[in-house]
């Protein structure tokens, strides 16, 4: 390998690769088995042919992951990769999976859905050949895409920062199973010079030229624009970008467990910091750490929010999140909910312990808003607004009901005319959104300032079974 390094005539993607992986090995490669994830695409395969050009030695396996997405393209896929296994004379391991069910049953994203897929049979290989390292052909323009994809979406210095050459694999039972992506530094330019200049071959994804995923409008629209008309540096600017937010958010890691060795109150600290705690303590229940999500629970100890179904709350003066059990003193007043893509079902506490469950759907998904089933609410999710409150009812609460076109009733006068008695009024569950609205009484007719019109563009469905 030392060779290939200080060797000025050596490709750039081999001396950038080699720059990466001198570190992985004591001069004859990394040791242990390590896998190589080929797709048959330009940037995979550039980098098995220089993990062999540089470590022609090194007990390197090939796996595949054919995500059954694009028919015949992808067997086609699949089939280049088992050749050129073959012909480098390497072990291959192919996985395949019906990704479209795996999205359908998760609410998931195909993006995300295939992503969890491909790293299920990544995981179950490495555990299988006890292997030490993974490596991905991730360039830097993969780099700079990650980058809008996660602004676009919300993030903050921790998902902005990108992906690392060398990083730990994102689930467990693998050991101390690496991820390695020794192209970060290089472009996609200079992988396919790579290969052209030696005369290897490769497949491409016709998927990726389409404007089906938000990844590919940012690669083939958004970056483009902004190269040609603001920065045609940009690409250069943005990895430096990520380079600084990748050293700050490694200092806010550091600090946090510096205040939480000393034994600081949780209500001292930076608000940066404790975002970034409460955010860490949500990703490792499994949970989607939205800003709305992580003030809350910062702001309101003792109250739980559903996270993913799960109830959790913050006791004060601590940073972990515990699960909510009755009895441990926290406060059922009040629970607050985020729907996102995955269903939120959720049993709430209290006498018959109601069952319900929420999901946001187009109105093309709600087979008839206008005769729902029974036990079945639709809601306009616009109205009601991206996090809403379940409580109980409370004295001078005031509700407009559906078909009320003009002002709102007290709900103790609606429970009186409905001969519900006081007891079970203060059992009852209703929902109310931020600005105070209250959208939901259980048992009663839903609120006519959320209630889904022909122009909705989003549903809350709430279910209820009796």
């Amino acid at each position: 390998m030392g060779t290939h390094f200080k060797n000025e005539d050596s490709h750039v993607c081999v001396r950038k690769c080699a720059a990466v992986l001198e570190a992985l090995g004591a001069g004859t490669g990394p040791e242990g088995v390590s896998l190589a994830a080929v797709s048959g695409g330009a940037d995979s395969v550039a980098l098995l042919h220089v993990l062999r050009e540089l470590y022609p030695e090194i007990s390197l396996h090939v796996l595949h992951f054919n995500h059954q997405l694009r028919g015949e393209e992808s067997e086609r896929d699949e089939e280049f990769v088992r050749s050129l296994a073959q012909e480098m004379n390497l072990p291959l391991a192919v996985g395949r999976g019906n990704v479209s069910a795996e999205a359908a049953s998760s609410k998931m994203s195909l993006e995300m859905a295939a992503r969890e897929c491909r790293y299920r049979f990544f995981a179950e290989k490495a555990r299988e050949l006890h292997a030490r390292f993974l490596f991905m052909g991730h360039h830097s323009g993969d780099q700079t895409e990650l980058f809008f994809l996660r602004l676009l979406r919300g993030a903050s210095s921790r998902g902005l920062k990108g992906m690392r050459a060398v990083s730990d694999f994102p689930g467990e039972g693998v050991g101390a199973l690496k991820v390695v992506r020794p192209f970060l530094e290089c472009s996609r330019e200079e992988n396919l010079d790579y290969l052209r200049e030696r005369g290897y071959s490769w497949v491409e994804d016709s998927s990726n030229s389409t404007g089906d995923y938000l990844r590919n409008r940012i690669r083939n629209e958004l970056l483009p624009l902004l190269a040609r008309s603001y920065s045609p540096s940009l690409g250069r600017t943005l990895l430096r970008t990520m380079e600084i937010l990748g050293r700050e958010s490694d200092y806010l890691s550091e600090e946090i467990e510096r205040l939480k060795r000393e034994g600081i109150p949780f209500e001292s600290w930076h608000t940066a910091l404790q975002r970034r705690a409460v955010a860490e303590a949500l990703i490792g229940r499994g949970a989607q750490p939205t800003l709305e999500a992580v003030d809350y629970f910062i702001q309101n100890p003792g109250k739980a929010h559903s996270c993913q179904g799960e109830l959790y709350l913050r006791q004060e003066g601590i940073w972990r999140l515990c699960a909510v059990e009755k009895g441990n003193g926290w406060n059922t007043e009040e629970i607050r909910v985020s729907p996102g893509e995955r269903p939120e079902e959720l049993t709430l506490p209290g006498e018959g312990a109601l069952r319900v469950k929420f999901e946001v759907l187009g109105p093309g998904d709600a087979a008839d808003w206008r005769s729902k089933p029974e036990g079945v609410e639709y809601f306009d999710l616009d109205r009601v607004g991206d996090s809403f409150t379940l409580r109980h009812w409370r004295e001078g609460d005031r509700f407009q009901p559906i078909g009320l076109r003009e002002g709102t009733r007290k709900l103790q006068d609606i429970f009186v005319d409905r001969k519900i008695p006081e007891a079970r009024r203060h059992q009852l569950w209703l929902g109310e959104t931020a600005e105070g609205v209250i959208f939901w009484v259980e048992g009663l007719r839903i609120g006519e300032a959320c209630k889904v019109t022909e122009s909705t563009k989003k549903i809350l469905k709430l279910t209820s079974p009796s």
